[in-house]
């Protein structure tokens, strides 16, 4: 497939809005959601320092989950104050207040590091300060402890904790134990803790944050029964998903046929369907196209599966169909647009229709770079 140098402004606007997409309806996310909302009103209230501990395989949407709250945090700070918070990948950002930034909500991906003083350090990172090498431990954490305070966070959200677990080292899970209920007790701030089963070892060894831990909350996968009505939650959960992206063109994400085949790509795990179908549908608005298309799910697939995967789910629907599976939709906009403008979705489909006529020329070369990666992984495989 060919490389795309820029998307249109209307474009961007569709994968933006696509990407922070909520979906009302699915439980697990709801759940979570109210369980991270107790949380931080928890800490709004100045109680002691508590601990959420979400759970999940990876993919199972723990990091989704986590974003969708920061996302949803900035809209009630603005509704109910006022404030424009900033959002980026440490959280969200107040940059109006009294004594300089305000950081409510704080996002640590912890990294690979079995030493307090060094998750400590990439936590002090995420508040933009940094702790050089000649500190000791105590005074790390005590420059945590004060950017803590300072930025007024409630809630610091440590994901990938898993990644600095070693259960076979019980001084590794003491010292991390200890680091959490330094900063529980010292601050008050209220910590999620995110990750695959090992992240849920330093509050079960320790008695202290085993009772400050508020809730456990686990996540797990979609299945996908024989039945229509075993299938229904997953299909409900790409209807629901669809709805909120609110695209130009319809997807039918919900269709038996390609829910099935979704979930076949992902394993019913939310996480690895947010990745496929926003960089499906990245692929389609480079070439005009504002749908997730099985086209591009196909091509996505093929790109992120192991050599030798033969099995993609999304080819069985384009064969003898591939031409119809690019068929820019322009045409059929232009007709709908008097009816739609209305929506956000209305207003950008002038602009993406525009980009079609690219789309229609780069199809043969789309096709070939395909074909190309399905005949490598074909000879990976012999």
């Amino acid at each position: 497939m060919s490389a795309s140098t820029d998307l249109a402004p209307a474009a961007e606007a569709i994968l933006a809005r696509a990407s922070r997409a909520l979906v009302p309806d699915h439980a697990d996310l709801v759940d979570g959601l109210e369980h991270l909302n107790r949380l931080r009103r928890s800490a709004e209230r100045g109680n002691p320092g508590q601990i959420m501990l979400l759970t999940g395989e990876s993919g199972s949407g723990k990091t989704t989950l986590v974003r969708w709250f920061i996302e949803q945090e900035r809209g009630r700070i603005r509704r109910e104050t006022g404030r424009s918070a900033g959002i980026g990948f440490d959280g969200l950002v107040l940059s109006d207040g009294p004594s300089g930034d305000e950081r409510p909500i704080v996002y640590v991906s912890v990294p690979s590091t079995q030493s307090q003083s060094a998750l400590a350090a990439a936590i002090l990172r995420a508040y933009g300060a940094q702790a050089p090498d000649q500190l000791r431990k105590h005074q790390i954490l005590g420059r945590l402890r004060a950017q803590i305070v300072g930025q007024k966070t409630k809630v610091l959200i440590l994901d990938e904790f898993h990644h600095c677990v070693d259960e076979d080292r019980d001084r590794v899970v003491k010292a991390l134990s200890e680091l959490v209920k330094d900063l529980l007790v010292s601050t008050k701030v209220h910590i999620v803790i995110a990750g695959m089963g090992l992240a849920s070892k330093p509050v079960d060894r320790s008695t202290q944050l085993n009772r400050r831990c508020k809730v456990r909350f686990p996540l797990a996968p979609f299945g996908w029964g024989e039945s229509r009505v075993e299938q229904e939650e997953f299909r409900s959960f790409l209807r629901g998903w669809e709805a909120a992206m609110d695209l130009p063109e319809p997807s039918y994400l919900d269709d038996p046929a390609r829910a099935a085949r979704i979930h076949r790509a992902t394993g019913g795990l939310i996480g690895f369907c947010a990745r496929l179908m926003l960089n499906a549908l990245e692929y389609g608005l480079e070439r005009g196209i504002a749908r997730i298309d099985d086209y591009f799910l196909a091509h996505v697939y093929d790109e992120t599966s192991l050599p030798g995967d033969a099995t993609n789910p999304f080819r069985e629907a384009l064969v003898g169909d591939e031409e119809a599976q690019l068929e820019p939709v322009g045409e059929r906009l232009v007709e709908r647009e008097a009816a739609d403008t209305g929506s956000a979705g209305g207003r950008d489909r002038r602009a993406v229709s525009a980009g079609n006529a690219r789309g229609k020329a780069e199809r043969g070369h789309v096709e070939k770079v395909s074909a190309r990666s399905r005949t490598a992984k074909g000879a990976a495989a012999a």
